[in-house]
């Protein structure tokens, strides 16, 4: 059941082109087109009117935030609104030798961090797979993990085969609306079965009421989580990476950074072998990871 703001009578779940579907408080779905200077996302709770054997969509609630990701030519493109998380997923590889020298991917993740920080949602970091792992292995990835639990982000350990800590996964989408993003082979594909094993059934329906048919395959589309809450599918952002910021920017999306900031000798501080520079003084002095303020350092020479 789907609350809709006060006002609104409609929830953008999926879009293909210049068509929406659009899903009302009856779970009814029908296919809308949209006036001139509205440009609706899924996720858009909206105003809309039957216009013939569609609609039309009229105005749009403004948004808590929304997801951008690079296109094909590396332009940001607008592709979900209102995400309250992102799920960044993380693997043990399936192969023996890799898993005994598999380090966490601090740097994928810190960078999707980022990215969330700045969207304004909050980020969840998975590790999947681990009934592949070793008990040293979980030990040296619990202890990457707590870098992030001490920043007082959450964490999870999963495997969907041996049906660990999908229960914790679901307590954490309750309520939520959330998407996957991570590295490929990760087996996101495999969790959102997991926690929705009836997704297909439901992409069969919104295919079949929105007029947006074989489509839905392809785009992105909200789905209604059994236990509350909405998961956005969208093959495209589970790559996605961090679009241009500035030096600015990127240390607010350091959650550990905003003690810090504005204290510095020097209004203009990159945080970057700086004199007078409060955040590596705080880093110097243990109360920020070495481990994240190299991650920083790595992000910020990329974006320079």
């Amino acid at each position: 059941m789907i609350t809709f703001p006060t006002g609104y009578n409609g929830l953008v779940i999926a879009r293909y082109s210049n068509f929406y579907a659009v899903e009302d408080s009856d779970g009814k779905i029908t296919q809308c087109v949209s006036r001139k200077k509205i440009s609706p996302l899924c996720g858009d709770f909206v105003t809309w009117e039957v216009s013939g054997d569609g609609g039309v969509i009229t105005t749009l609630m403004p948004r808590r935030g929304m997801l951008t990701r690079p296109d094909r030519r590396g332009q940001p493109k607008e592709t979900a609104a209102n995400i309250d998380q992102l799920i960044i997923v993380n693997a043990i590889p399936d192969v023996g030798d890799e898993q005994a020298h598999y380090a966490f991917n601090t740097a994928l993740t810190d960078r999707y961090i980022v990215a969330t920080e700045l969207l304004g949602a909050t980020p969840l970091v998975l590790l999947n797979k681990c009934d592949l792992a070793s008990p040293e292995t979980i030990e040296r990835m619990e202890k990457a993990l707590s870098i992030y639990q001490n920043i007082g982000y959450t964490t999870l350990l999963t495997s969907t085969k041996a049906a660990i800590g999908i229960e914790a996964l679901n307590a954490r989408l309750c309520n939520k609306t959330s998407i996957f993003v991570g590295e490929s082979g990760a087996g996101k594909s495999s969790l959102i079965n997991a926690i929705m094993p009836q997704l297909a059934i439901r992409t069969n329906e919104v295919s079949a009421h929105s007029g947006l048919g074989k489509h839905t395959t392809t785009t992105t589309v909200l789905y209604h989580l059994p236990l509350g809450g909405h998961l956005i599918d969208s093959p495209g952002v589970r790559e996605f990476g961090l679009w241009k910021v500035n030096a600015e920017q990127l240390a607010q999306g350091f959650k550990e950074f905003k003690p810090y900031l504005g204290r510095c000798k020097f209004r203009n501080c990159s945080h970057r072998r700086n004199a007078g520079c409060a955040i590596e003084a705080a880093a110097g002095a243990g109360k920020i990871s070495s481990v994240r303020m190299a991650s920083y350092h790595k992000l910020y020479d990329e974006l320079q």
